[in-house]
């Protein structure tokens, strides 16, 4: 039964919000972008607001392509790893460190750093039910939680959620009598 999971990968779905506002904003960049390119060589020759269109374009564009590197793809349930699947890179963690697992019942909470739907909802999160969070998540319907064995508190989310869940808290259940700490 776990070489079957192996190779299983769980599509991480965007929420209405997230699909609207990363359409929405991409559309806007790159207006923009067009904008700073054409006002920087045909509107003026003073090479200070040339430098001044080009520097925003830079940043524009590296904020957008950082923030589009880090957006979860998938999920996959290994028999010694949780692997989460972004565009460049992947982020694992192993089924022995994951001290509790389970549903996620709140929205995004309280921003402290990254997008807050711009790809999705990626960054350093505070709610009421878990504190201060790293979170990689499409879709809130679809979330979990889950929580090293070092205190570590991260969201997740995927398509079937709720098998992950259960398939690691049957694999950790001697481990796993714990409930969440704040």
């Amino acid at each position: 039964k776990i070489k079957k999971m192996k190779d299983k990968r769980y599509t991480v779905n965007w929420s209405r919000s997230v699909k609207a506002l990363t359409i929405t904003l991409s559309i806007i960049f790159v207006l923009t972008e067009l904008f700073l390119l054409i006002a920087s060589f045909n509107f003026t020759d003073d090479w200070h607001d040339r430098a001044w269109c080009l520097f925003t374009f830079i940043v524009i564009l590296s904020v957008s392509a950082y923030t589009m590197a880090l957006t979860p793809l998938s999920i996959s349930l290994t028999p010694t790893e949780l692997i989460l699947y972004r565009p460049i890179g992947k982020k694992m963690f192993p089924i022995d460190c994951i001290q509790h697992i389970d549903v996620y019942n709140e929205e995004a909470g309280i921003r402290i750093f990254g997008s807050g739907g711009f790809w999705g909802f990626i960054g350093l999160f505070y709610s009421k039910q878990l504190g201060k969070h790293s979170a990689y998540v499409g879709d809130y319907h679809e979330a979990f939680y889950i929580i090293l064995n070092s205190g570590k508190k991260v969201v997740l989310s995927c398509e079937n959620r709720d098998f992950i869940i259960s398939s690691i808290t049957k694999r950790n259940a001697p481990n796993s009598p714990k409930q969440p700490t704040n």
